[in-house]
């Protein structure tokens, strides 16, 4: 006998999407590189991109910026490097900091219902001082994430020399900017169109492809070759 408590979930939920699925070259070609480099990476990209291509899927932007943001991530690991105890030692700190917030929030007589009033109290003080301790610590941490990233960026880079240190720099800038988006957008703490997240991806995706791939000598010597040639025939 049919349950006649149950309630169908069937007009809550919206159906599964069954739009065509396919790449476009660019994305191919990421896929096959990423599949060369790190099978993992290449399987996090499809599915983020599988994700993103699923317009009955009402949170499928931070879905996917999750997905992209965890390529950013891996990319150090899988060359042996690691911003981990970096992000452990900076969500630890953090928690820490929350926790005196709290306390604060709890303790001071400046506290009225959502808004603060009055002189500042020790309680409220006590909370303030920690503030600059706090980003002192950070400035003096964070150059490690950016050599880290540095570093796998040099191992990536076929060239028997390091870039010039302005390349260095606006390649890791790149990667923070990149890193930090897609953050947002995981976190829903930034709230983006369709438009400007694919023109994001679009970015990551040349990024990646520059990155994994990059031209050699030879790539380039082979072009000039090709507009030479051209040239004559004109």
């Amino acid at each position: 006998m049919a349950n006649s408590n149950y309630v169908s979930h069937d007009h809550i939920l919206p159906p599964v999407s069954e739009e065509p699925f396919a790449l476009s070259s660019q994305q191919q070609l990421l896929y096959e590189v990423l599949g060369e480099f790190d099978n993992p990476m290449a399987r996090i990209y499809l599915g983020a991109i599988f994700v993103l291509g699923d317009s009955k899927n009402p949170d499928r932007l931070a879905l996917a910026a999750h997905n992209f943001r965890e390529l950013l991530s891996r990319l150090p690991k899988r060359l042996g490097l690691d911003t981990k105890s970096f992000q452990e030692k900076l969500d630890s700190e953090l928690f820490s900091l929350r926790e005196q917030w709290d306390r604060a929030q709890r303790n001071s007589k400046c506290r009225r219902s959502d808004s603060w009033d009055g002189e500042i109290d020790p309680p409220l003080l006590k909370f303030l001082s920690l503030i600059p301790t706090f980003f002192d610590w950070y400035d003096s941490i964070r150059p490690r994430r950016k050599q880290v990233v540095t570093r796998a960026l040099r191992k990536l880079d076929p060239a028997p020399v390091n870039l010039p240190s302005h390349i260095e720099q606006e390649h890791w800038q790149e990667w923070q900017a990149l890193y930090s988006y897609f953050a947002a957008v995981a976190h829903h703490e930034k709230h983006v169109n369709m438009e400007e997240f694919q023109s994001q991806v679009n970015r990551l995706e040349i990024y990646l492809v520059t990155r994994l791939r990059p031209r050699t000598f030879e790539d380039i010597k082979d072009i000039e070759n090709l507009i030479r040639r051209a040239e004559g025939n004109d």
